[in-house]
Order: structure tokens, then C-alpha cells, then sequence
């Protein structure tokens, strides 16, 4: 049972690293967004731009950023608690206090979080993508005329 157990503190540790890489890949889309997002501002101020879409555009990018940020805090909070458990001694764990259930389902927790999170990113990583080459594409015209 140490073996396991010891393996299985140590993917605590590994699901806490690709937690905090996910934190990390949201809040860099989440820039991304932000950055679309001020491109959007500057040209809802031109004339010569369509007001109703500038202000379409913007709503849709504020409901992506707000979900890259959700992401971020629930992965952050995740990657914490993995690095927590993590942290604590093997001793801890055993079976004499119980504990080694919560540690079963704690890296089952962690599994399904880290693999949801990795596919939601894979997910919201094209879809900023396609959102910030469409921002893109409404600028292109204003620079060339």
C-alpha cells in the first residue's frame, strides 16, 4: 500500500503542475482577448466603423474573457490544493486514520479536473483564436483605406 500511496502523492504533484500550466495557458488567452478587445474600443471610436457590430464583438469577447478568468481561479484553486495535499507526509495517508480514501478521491477529483480543464483550453484556445483573427479581419479594412 506505500507504493500506491506514494505514487499517488506524487501525481498530486504532477496533476498540480499541469493545473498551474492550464492557469497559466487561460490567462495568456485571456490577454489575448483583452488585447482584441482594446483593438475593438479604439475602432468603435472611427467613423467609419460599424458601431452595432463593434459593440456586438466586444459583449462576445467579454463573455470569453470571463470564462478564460473562471478557468484560471478554478485551476489555480485546483493546482493549490493538489500542491497542499501534495506537501503533507505519506504518514499522513494511511489507513489507519482514514485518510487513504480521501487520497483515492482526491486524484480521482484531480483527474477529471485536470482533463476537463486541458480540454476546455484546447476548446477556448481556438475559439479565441477565430475571435481574434475576425478582430483582426474588421481592422484590416481601416488600415488600408
Amino acid at each position: 500500500m506505500a507504493i500506491d500511496t506514494a505514487q499517488q502523492v506524487m501525481q498530486l504533484g504532477d496533476y498540480a503542475k499541469r493545473l498551474s500550466a492550464a492557469r497559466d495557458r487561460s490567462y495568456a488567452l485571456a490577454r489575448e482577448v483583452e488585447r482584441s478587445r482594446g483593438v475593438l474600443d479604439f475602432m468603435a471610436h472611427d467613423p467609419a466603423s460599424d458601431p452595432a457590430l463593434c459593440e456586438y464583438a466586444t459583449k462576445a469577447l467579454e463573455l470569453l474573457c470571463e470564462n478564460l478568468v473562471r478557468l484560471c481561479a478554478l485551476t489555480d484553486e485546483a493546482s493549490a490544493n493538489a500542491e497542499a495535499l501534495a506537501s503533507l507526509p505519506l504518514k499522513y495517508f494511511s489507513n489507519e486514520t482514514g485518510t487513504a480514501g480521501e487520497l483515492d478521491a482526491a486524484v480521482a477529483s484531480l483527474v477529471e479536473a485536470t482533463t476537463t480543464a486541458e480540454t476546455e483550453l484546447v476548446e477556448l484556445a481556438q475559439v479565441v483564436a477565430e475571435a481574434c483573427e475576425a478582430v483582426d479581419e474588421m481592422r484590416r479594412p481601416e488600415q488600408i483605406g
